[in-house]
């Protein structure tokens, strides 16, 4: 009999991907991944992370608070760039992300048809849970230990 307590849940296991993919920042304080994941299929159709913009020497430009500020991309925004470079659409995907996104960012995913984000981290500044409440953003608990949805309510 095989042992099944050991393998992570399909979730658990995108968030170590995304975990994964946090690593390639440059950013010498946060590292944030995230991932674009078909709800048909559950394929990972793209990939983003914090960083530097595109074409950027990352080993001259400064990467810690608040000199990094004009040079980084957050990971969301990286991703959504990724599937416009390559044709990807984000209509019926979910996004994986290691950090809680920014408002701007939920933003920025709605507006590519994304309606859930599941991530680990949480802000814990009330006035950006505020700016979420704002925007029709409600945070839900999963079944999966540590990991939070946050859903777009219209």
């Amino acid at each position: 009999m095989r042992a099944t307590n050991m393998r992570p849940s399909k979730v658990a296991n995108l968030m170590n991907l995304a975990e994964v993919v946090a690593q390639r920042s440059h950013d010498a304080e946060t590292h944030v991944g995230a991932l674009l994941v078909s709800n048909k299929t559950g394929a990972i159709l793209a990939t983003g992370f914090n960083g530097f913009v595109r074409g950027a020497n990352d080993t001259e430009l400064p990467n810690t608070r608040p000199d990094k500020y004009p040079y980084m991309v957050h990971a969301e925004q990286n991703l959504i760039a990724n599937c416009a470079r390559h044709g990807i659409s984000m209509d019926d995907c979910t996004v994986v992300c290691t950090h809680s996104p920014c408002v701007v960012c939920m933003r920025l995913l709605f507006q590519c048809g994304i309606t859930e984000v599941l991530y680990k981290v949480s802000y814990t500044d009330s006035d950006k849970v505020k700016e979420m409440k704002d925007i029709k953003v409600i945070e839900i608990e999963t079944e999966e230990p540590g990991i939070k949805k946050l859903r777009y309510e219209v």
